[in-house]
């Protein structure tokens, strides 16, 4: 993955040459899945932590109407 610099007075240019690996292209992505946790090409992981919390709440609602007697 090429990151952008934080400051945008850096870059010099925003194409990069292709890379190959055994004749195989390398595409350019704007995130990735990495160890479990998406990364995108500013360092961020918003898009991550966004997913956990919907995941979260989804579980939680999942619990609550399985078992009636818990309280909201």
């Amino acid at each position: 993955m090429v990151f952008q610099p934080k400051r945008r007075d850096r870059i010099i240019t925003g194409v990069f040459p292709l890379f190959k690996i055994n004749e195989n292209d390398i595409q350019y992505v704007s995130e990735f899945r990495y160890l479990g946790h998406i990364i995108n090409n500013w360092l961020t992981d918003d898009i991550d932590i966004n997913h956990e919390i919907r995941n979260m709440f989804t579980r939680t609602y999942m619990l609550l109407r399985r078992v009636p007697c818990l309280s909201r």
